[in-house]
C-alpha cells in the first residue's frame, strides 16, 4: 500500500537530497509544499510526486490534504523572522495533532542546545529571529500531545551541495573562506564544532521514517572537531606549507570589534562564550548507514567543485 508523506521547506539543500532518496521508493506517495517549483533542481514530474504551490504562511489552507497524510516532514528554516519557524510550524503542527499522519520528523537547530545538549531557555530571548523561532516551535511541541508522534532532529552545521544540489550555508561560508585561508593558517582560536553532510541527513531521516520508532530527539553530527584540526586539513588539501601558529584570544576579538566600531550583540557573545560546545550526535554511523562524507577531506572536495555531480546512492 503507497503511503503519503507531506514535505515543507523540501526546495532547500537537505530537501534536495531527501528528495533523492524518498523519489526512488515506490511506497511512497511524496506532496511538496513549494513556493517557487521552477526553482528545485529535482524532476517534479515523476510518477508519485505532487506539487503543492503555495507559501508555509498558508498552510491552514491546505488541512484537507494534510488529513490524508500518513507522515509529514517540517524542514523550514525561516532565517529572518520567527514566522515560519514558529507561528506557521504551530499552525502545521495543530492540523496535524489529531488527523491519520503517524509520525512527523521535525527539523529544529543544534544551536538552541546548551552544554548539557538540553534545550537552553535563555535562547528565547538572546536568539536571533531564526534561533527564537525555532526555540519556541520545540517548546510548543513538547507541551502538545503531538510531541508523541514527532521526531525531533537538531542537525549541528550542515554541509552539502553540486551540480544538481543547492549549496548549503555551510558550503558558502567554505567557499568564501578559501581565499582567506593563506592567512587563516598563521593564527589558532580555541573552537570547536560539529559538522554533517546534507546527504548524511536525508539518510537517517529516510531511515527514522521507514523505522518503527515514533519519537525521540537526535542531534545530528559526526564527532566534533576543533577549528585548528580544519584548518589544517583545508592547509593540507590546498598545498599550503605549514605555519607558526599565533593565539587568537576570544577577549582579543571582542576588544577588536569595540576598537573597529561593530557592536557585538548578546548573541554573538554567547556564540563566543559557548563556543566549545560538544553534543552526544548521530550520525550514518550510528544507524550502520555509509557515508562519503564523514572526512574533512570528502568535504573540502566537494565544497570547491559544487559544479561536480556525485553518484547518488539510493
Amino acid at each position: 500500500m503507497t503511503e503519503k508523506i507531506f514535505i515543507a521547506g523540501g526546495g532547500g539543500c537537505v530537501g534536495h537530497y531527501l528528495y533523492d532518496r524518498l523519489a526512488a521508493d515506490p511506497n511512497y506517495q511524496l506532496y511538496f509544499l513549494l513556493r517557487s517549483p521552477e526553482k528545485v533542481r529535482f524532476d517534479l514530474t515523476l510518477p508519485g510526486i505532487t506539487v503543492v504551490q503555495d507559501d508555509f504562511s498558508n498552510i491552514d489552507k491546505h488541512k484537507d490534504l494534510l488529513s490524508e497524510m500518513d507522515y509529514a516532514v517540517n524542514l523550514i528554516a525561516d532565517w529572518g523572522t520567527t514566522l515560519g519557524n514558529y507561528e506557521s510550524s504551530q499552525k502545521f503542527f495543530d492540523i496535524l495533532e489529531n488527523r491519520r499522519c503517524k509520525k512527523i520528523l521535525y527539523f529544529s537547530t543544534a544551536s538552541i542546545l546548551g552544554r548539557d545538549g538540553r534545550v537552553n531557555d535563555v535562547m528565547g530571548n538572546i536568539g536571533t529571529p531564526y534561533i527564537k523561532g525555532k526555540y519556541l516551535m520545540y517548546k510548543k511541541i513538547k507541551e502538545s500531545a503531538v510531541d508523541q508522534k514527532t521526531i525531533v532532529f537538531f542537525p549541528t552545521w550542515v554541509l552539502g551541495g553540486d551540480r544538481t544540489h543547492p549549496l548549503s550555508h555551510g558550503y558558502n561560508a567554505i567557499n568564501q573562506a578559501k581565499k582567506w585561508l593563506w592567512l587563516a593558517r598563521f593564527f589558532s582560536i580555541d573552537l570547536k564544532f560539529h559538522y554533517i553532510h546534507a546527504k548524511d541527513i536525508a539518510q537517517i531521516t529516510c531511515h527514522l521514517l521507514k523505522s518503527c520508532q515514533t519519537s525521540g530527539e537526535f542531534v545530528m553530527g559526526n564527532p566534533a572537531i576543533t577549528a585548528d584540526h580544519f584548518i589544517d586539513e583545508a592547509r593540507r588539501f590546498f598545498g599550503l606549507r605549514r605555519s607558526l601558529k599565533l593565539r587568537l584570544n576570544p577577549d582579543l576579538i571582542v576588544k577588536i570589534a569595540n576598537f573597529t566600531g561593530k557592536k557585538l550583540s548578546t548573541w554573538d557573545m554567547h556564540c563566543i562564550e559557548n563556543r566549545n560546545l560538544e553534543f552526544k550526535t548521530v550520525n550514518c554511523g550510528t544507524f550502520g548507514l555509509d557515508s562519503q562524507f564523514a572526512k574533512i577531506e570528502s568535504i573540502l572536495q566537494e565544497a570547491t567543485n559544487p559544479t561536480q555531480k556525485r553518484a547518488q546512492t539510493l
